[in-house]
């Protein structure tokens, strides 16, 4: 497991962006749905959680196809999964600019978990890359 401990600052999403996706030498959809995760998360961290920095623990399996990430913040807590999904069409319509990050995230991941522990958020994804 590789990790990568930053300062809730949005100046560092491109270099975590490279450095998680150097680690796949492919430039399919699935990679482009991965950073756009990453992003998605880092960014509402950095906005809404009043966190200091910003821990990001990755993998990937190359035979599974899967890639694993783990983001840790000592932020207010939060747990995404709680947050209200967008079921219809007229709900997304009706959404402000900015309020469907964790709809994206949620719904490009193959799976999901968060736990609250030692008083830091850990949001656990996982991606297949094929």
């Amino acid at each position: 497991m590789n990790s990568l401990k930053f300062k809730a600052e949005i100046e560092n999403l491109y270099e975590i962006n490279n450095i998680i996706l150097s680690q796949l030498n492919t430039n399919n959809k699935n990679t482009k749905d991965l950073e756009l995760i990453i992003e998605e998360i880092f960014v509402n961290i950095v906005k809404y959680s009043n966190a200091d920095c910003i821990k990001i623990n990755y993998s990937y399996n190359a035979k599974t196809s899967i890639f694993n990430l783990e983001f840790i913040d000592n932020g207010i807590m939060f747990n995404p999964l709680e947050h209200e999904d967008y079921s219809k069409k007229e709900d997304l319509d009706s959404t402000p600019v900015g309020g469907l990050g964790i709809f994206f995230f949620k719904s490009l991941s193959d799976s999901i978990s968060y736990e609250y522990k030692n008083n830091e958020n850990h949001l656990f994804i996982s991606k297949i890359i094929k």
